[in-house]
């Protein structure tokens, strides 16, 4: 090895590197894969507390109030939140619920007596995180015309979604 100016001591240096080069490529795309096997049951359990809103929306009055409604539709909302953050739920579907409550918030129907504007209002109150809050005014303060599109939607998630 002398003759060409590297020593065994360099040669194995170099080989530690790679060697450590190629075990951080291999955890890291372990990281990727293990992130997306959890995408599924995330979603699973999103849609799953959604469905159980939309089911106390459309039970009688005395099961859940309009404020509760609310104030568990907007935990659910800080909830995907930060799972987006956490790339536990894929862009194109956080795009989707996004849209999916700027659209609410745009007709601003009551639900049990409490709007959609008061529900933000009272929710945003409560929950006290100003990246959540100033992300979600922003997304519904998108102009309604043109109307929001999910790639609309997902333009301004990858504009504006806090970073770090």
């Amino acid at each position: 090895m002398e003759a060409t100016g590297i020593s065994a001591g360099d040669c194995a240096a170099i080989a530690s590197a790679i060697l450590a080069l190629l075990a951080m490529g291999f955890s890291y795309k372990s990281i990727k894969q293990a992130k997306l096997a959890l995408q599924g049951p995330t979603i699973q359990w999103c849609k799953g507390q959604y469905d159980d809103l939309e089911t106390a929306k459309n039970a009688p009055p005395a099961d859940v109030s309009g404020k509760v409604y609310f104030e568990k539709l907007w935990d659910l909302h800080f909830s995907e939140f930060y799972l987006y953050k956490l790339e536990s739920i894929p862009i194109e579907i956080y795009a989707l619920w996004l849209l999916g409550r700027w659209t609410e918030y745009d007709k601003n129907l009551p639900v049990k007596g409490v709007d959609h504007v008061q529900g933000w209002e009272d929710a945003r109150k409560r929950i006290c995180d100003k990246s959540f809050e100033d992300f979600i005014w922003g997304l519904l303060r998108l102009p309604p015309k043109p109307r929001p599109t999910r790639d609309i939607v997902q333009a301004y998630i990858k504009d504006n979604f806090p970073k770090g």
